[in-house]
């Protein structure tokens, strides 16, 4: 391209502005909305986060809790896979005890057909279909789903406790509760945290990426 043709196409550019002076401004303006949009992509977003406060029971002692939890239910497969609950809840940072204790309950203490069938420990239903258990390829996957689940859907919301967390995770009156079970979710949450000896972990917010979802 020559001298001339670079010059022509440059006087163009400008008459075009001069011309059409809110060009300028326009441009201005989006350039700097661009910058403000990517930035906020790339910013952590403010969320509540647990963590651990050096009062945890150890995997040892966990598991010993299971095993008395389980003692006429041989075939848990929640036995001896407590490392499995407390690696997931220090990964998505929720309590491993609010983790295990709603497991406890959601799978009849580690025997239910959901997880045996679907590696499903929490009674997470398909957002397609509600009637329906979603399926993981491990019940290591389950499990960090529902710490994922947790973390961003209730946590996020500032629902720590089973209190809170019951009416929107076990609602009463749900259309997939036939048997009205849902009623008394809160109470038997309640009564494995108890077990565990109570939730330990500390909550706070802040500016922090959720991990992905498994």
């Amino acid at each position: 391209m020559d001298e001339a043709h670079m010059f022509n196409i440059q006087n163009n550019f400008i008459g075009t502005f001069q011309k059409n002076k809110w060009l300028l401004p326009l441009c201005i303006f989006l350039v700097l909305l661009t910058i403000g949009f990517i930035y906020y992509l790339i910013t952590p977003k403010e969320t509540t986060a647990c963590f651990p406060t050096g009062k945890e029971k150890s995997i040892r002692e966990l598991n010993e809790v299971i095993l008395k939890l389980t003692a006429k239910k041989p075939d848990s497969l929640f036995r001896n896979q407590a490392a499995l609950f407390v690696n997931a809840g220090k990964k998505y940072r929720v309590d491993p005890i609010l983790l295990l204790s709603i497991a406890m309950l959601e799978t009849d203490r580690g025997t239910s057909s959901a997880l045996k069938k679907y590696n499903n420990p929490g009674g997470i239903m398909k957002t397609d279909n509600p009637s329906d258990f979603e399926s993981f390829p491990t019940v290591q996957a389950g499990i960090e789903t529902m710490a994922w689940t947790l973390r961003s859907y209730y946590l996020s919301e500032q629902k720590l406790t089973p209190a809170q967390i019951g009416p929107k995770w076990s609602p009463i009156d749900a259309d997939n509760d036939p048997h009205q079970t849902n009623h008394t979710w809160v109470e038997n949450v309640q009564f494995f945290v108890s077990e565990f000896n109570g939730l330990t972990y500390q909550c706070k917010i802040i500016k922090e990426d959720i991990p992905d979802r498994p």
